[in-house]
């Protein structure tokens, strides 16, 4: 979604995105890299996310627990 928002907005100039400054024999790798790491970083972002989300409820179900445990021996 960002990549067609990227070029909807900025047309063919969001590929400069994926080229930075370096000598011409090295374009073609740095490329590549800079293209793969914009797609993983999607897919990182989505499982911190998940895990952030996983474990606010895990420590809601079990600061709960020990409330629930709390007034059972009062």
């Amino acid at each position: 979604m960002a990549i067609f928002m990227g070029l909807l907005e900025n047309g063919v100039h969001f590929y400069k995105l994926f080229v930075p400054n370096v000598p011409l024999y090295m374009l073609p790798f740095l490329i590549l890299i800079e293209i793969i790491s914009y797609i993983i970083r999607v897919f990182s972002l989505a499982i911190r996310l998940a895990a952030n989300i996983t474990s606010g409820h895990v420590l809601l179900f079990t600061i709960s627990g020990f409330a629930v445990k709390l007034f059972k021996l009062n």
